[in-house]
Order: C-alpha cells, then structure tokens, then sequence
C-alpha cells in the first residue's frame, strides 16, 4: 500500500509536484520550475503551498516545468547554504519559492503573501523561451 501524500490537505487536488522528505545539493538542479520549501510546522508555509497550487490548477503548465516541494526539516544545512547563495533568500519556513529558468534562480520570494497573478507572471518569465 502506497503511503499518503503529506501535502494532500494544501494542494486542493493538484498533484502534478515532486515532494521530497529529504534532500541533497542535486535536487537543487532544475532547468525550469519552482521549487517550494514546505514547512509541515508553519501556517504561512501552508498558505503558500495552498495558494501556488491553486494557481497552477488554473493554468496550463508545460510539461518541461518541474514544480518540486522539498521538506524543510529534511533540507540539511548546505544545501540551504547554497540556496542562500543562488538567490539572497533564507529559508524562515514562509514557504519559500525559488524560480527556475535556464537552470538558474532568477526570482525568489516568500510565497505566502504571493497573489496568484504573481505566480502566473512567474510561471510565464520561467516558461519563456
């Protein structure tokens, strides 16, 4: 039997991610996505997890975007460190968002007070070719 997926009461339904529990510096290779940092302690995080699947339910995503959720608590200290480094952005358990495109960072934000236009406009800049 198949274990549930820990993120089921966020998603709304939406399914289409890569969750893991736990991480290393390789996972952090995304050529064009988002990646989530999921604090299962945090009610900001869980907002924000709740509001970028909710906008990408609403819209088509190319099959080339990798929209990966990482555990923060299986996250270990370099490859935090190196996420800090790519982007300026540390990790509180927000619901930090790190976008992709070309395999580099090029917006990172607290996704918890992000609006679903803004992961649109997002996800559009990440898709652009």
């Amino acid at each position: 039997m198949e274990a549930a997926d820990p993120l089921s009461r966020y998603n709304g339904g939406f399914t289409r991610y890569d969750f893991l529990q736990s991480s290393d510096i390789q996972d952090l290779n995304i050529d064009c996505g988002l990646l989530l940092l999921m604090a299962f302690w945090s009610g900001p995080a869980a907002m924000a997890l709740q509001t970028v699947c909710r906008a990408f339910s609403r819209s088509s995503i190319p099959d080339h975007f990798c929209f990966r959720v990482l555990d923060v608590d299986g996250v270990p200290r370099p490859v935090i460190e190196e996420l800090i480094a790519r982007s300026g952005l540390a990790s509180h358990g927000y619901g930090e968002g790190y976008w992709f495109r070309d395999g580099q960072i090029f917006a990172a934000e607290r996704c918890h007070t992000i609006t679903e236009a803004r992961i649109l406009e997002l996800l559009s800049e990440a898709t652009r070719t």
